[in-house]
């Protein structure tokens, strides 16, 4: 069975991902802060991708390729 990702739960992701760079560029390059925000992007953006995989976003079936 696939999963649906509704458009409510792929916005939540976008406003989260947009709140981790503005953070971001409020902090000087180099520091703890900038690192911190950075890597926080980095890793939702990671966790998006892979509820992404497999599921279908608004109702279009996305098929992984046949190896």
């Amino acid at each position: 069975m696939v999963e649906v990702l509704d458009t409510v739960t792929y916005q939540l992701y976008e406003r989260r991902l947009d709140a981790c760079l503005e953070a971001r560029d409020r902090c000087k390059e180099d520091t703890w802060g900038w690192t911190f925000w950075q890597n926080c992007f980095t890793i939702l953006l990671r966790k998006m991708n892979k509820d992404l995989h497999g599921c279908s976003v608004n109702g279009s079936a996305r098929q992984s390729p046949k190896l």
